[in-house]
C-alpha cells in the first residue's frame, strides 16, 4: 500500500499561497500605474511649455534687433496688451497667443491647461546709462496643474550688429 507521501501535487497550503503571492504582485504593479501615468502627464505639459517657450525665442530672434521694442512687438501680434512694467530699456508683457514660423497660431490657454506666457526684454547699459547694443530675451510659460501654478523658462541675448 502507498503512503499519501509519495504521491506528486501540491497541497492546498501550497497553492493558496502562490495564489497570494501573485494577487500581492498583481496590485502591487496596478497601485504603480496611477503613479505612472501622473508622472507621465506631468513630463507632457513641461515638453509642451518648454516646446512653446522655445518657439516663442525663436520668433523673437528672427527680429531685427531694433524691432525688439514694446510697441513693434504689440504690433506685430507677439505680445498682448497687457504690460506689466513698461520703462524705457525694460518691458515685461503677457501674450496668451502667438504664431508660429509656419503660420500656425498658437493659442496657450488651450494647448496648456490655463497657459499663458511672460515676455521680458532687458536692453543692458553700462555705469554711465549708455546701451551696450544688448537685450536679454526672457519667456516664461505659465500653466495649472493639479491646482499648483507651474512654470518653464528660455532666455537668450541679441545683439546689434553693426
Amino acid at each position: 500500500m502507498r503512503s499519501k507521501r509519495n504521491l506528486q501535487g501540491f497541497s492546498l497550503v501550497e497553492v493558496l499561497l502562490a495564489v497570494f503571492i501573485c494577487t500581492i504582485m498583481v496590485l502591487s504593479a496596478a497601485a504603480l500605474m496611477p503613479v505612472s501615468n501622473r508622472a507621465r502627464l506631468k513630463a507632457e505639459q513641461y515638453s509642451r511649455a518648454a516646446t512653446a517657450a522655445q518657439s516663442m525665442l525663436e520668433q523673437l530672434r528672427t527680429q531685427d534687433y531694433a524691432s525688439i521694442t514694446r510697441a513693434q512687438l504689440q504690433a506685430e501680434g507677439l505680445i498682448g496688451t497687457t504690460v506689466l512694467l513698461d520703462q524705457p530699456r525694460h518691458f515685461v508683457a503677457e501674450f496668451t497667443t502667438f504664431t508660429l514660423g509656419n503660420g500656425t497660431t498658437l493659442n496657450l490657454s488651450t494647448y496648456l491647461n490655463q497657459g499663458s506666457g511672460l515676455l521680458e526684454v532687458i536692453e543692458l547699459e553700462d555705469t554711465g546709462g549708455r546701451s551696450l547694443d544688448l537685450k536679454t530675451i526672457i519667456v516664461t510659460i505659465r500653466w495649472r496643474e493639479q491646482g499648483q501654478q507651474r512654470q518653464s523658462q528660455v532666455s537668450t541675448m541679441v545683439a546689434r550688429l553693426r
